[in-house]
């Protein structure tokens, strides 16, 4: 989770922000005023149906902005990001420790 703070310069979108841009179906709205712009039309027309919620955060993300990092039970990493497939999950803990972010399992 990112700090409350992020939320000054993040926008999202409902669905794929590229995609629908083009399509001028969606315009990105800032997370702390939420608008229908933001919405694509099968969630404005009320079948959400929606597979994600997309958001745009503007100058990046730095480590001070992690607030915490949650595991949900996850013992093993899944091989994204320069890590193994089943590489146990206590070598990232202990890079977030180094750091000083705060992780739970």
């Amino acid at each position: 989770m990112l700090k409350p703070e992020v939320r000054t310069r993040t926008t999202y979108t409902v669905g794929d922000s590229l995609g629908n841009l083009e399509t001028r179906e969606v315009c990105p709205a800032p997370v702390n005023r939420p608008h229908p712009t933001a919405m694509d039309s099968a969630w404005q027309d009320g079948v959400k149906n929606v597979r994600y919620f997309e958001a745009q955060i503007f100058g990046g993300v730095r480590l001070s902005d992690i607030e915490v990092v949650r595991f949900n039970g996850q013992t093993h990493l899944g091989g994204r990001w320069g890590w193994s497939v089943g590489e146990p999950v206590e070598r990232l803990h202990k890079l977030l420790d180094e750091k000083g972010i705060r992780w739970e399992p």
